[in-house]
């Protein structure tokens, strides 16, 4: 069995596509290589194959990070934005997540170990409800598609809902 086989599927072309690249850091919108020059490798746990490389970021590029991330927030748009404006970019962030649930879902498992079926009903669902509504819930034209998958999802984290 390879590290993009499983013993129920086999991996979306486009998710072997992807874990098959060496990874870099976004880094003040740039993908970066780490200023050592190290990766690591990404083990699948469920069989203990390597499924990427990943560059290995250190003090010097968690720097370079911060201070882009400080820049990007004091100068950049989104500051500027109203929070409608923000929010749909974030709907638009959760419609893309929608649309690639299966290519995350595999990823997720690959990553985890974890069953798919857990990675599809709950991990990528949860993954843009927590960030894009829980603090402020779901704008009108979205409650339909955010009640419907919320029925469906019956584990929910901790942290996500003491926010």
């Amino acid at each position: 069995m390879s590290a993009t086989t499983t013993a129920v599927y086999e991996v979306a072309p486009e998710v072997k596509s992807f874990v098959e690249k060496t990874h870099r850091l976004l880094i003040d919108g740039q993908w970066v290589e780490a200023k050592r020059g190290q990766v690591f490798k990404v083990y699948n746990p469920a069989n203990g194959e390597v499924i990427a490389h990943v560059a290995e970021g250190n003090a010097e590029d968690i720097d370079l990070a911060v201070k882009a991330a400080r820049r990007a927030f004091e100068e950049g748009p989104w500051r500027k934005m109203t929070p409608s404006e923000r929010g749909r970019l974030i709907w638009k962030l959760a419609d893309l997540v929608e649309q690639h649930l299966e290519e995350f879902a595999q990823l997720e498992t690959l990553d985890n170990g974890k069953p798919l079926t857990v990675s599809r009903a709950a991990d990528v669902p949860l993954a843009w409800i927590c960030s894009a509504t829980w603090p402020v819930g779901p704008p009108r034209s979205k409650a339909k598609r955010f009640h419907s998958l919320c029925r469906e999802v019956t584990i929910w984290p901790t942290h996500c809902v003491s926010q």
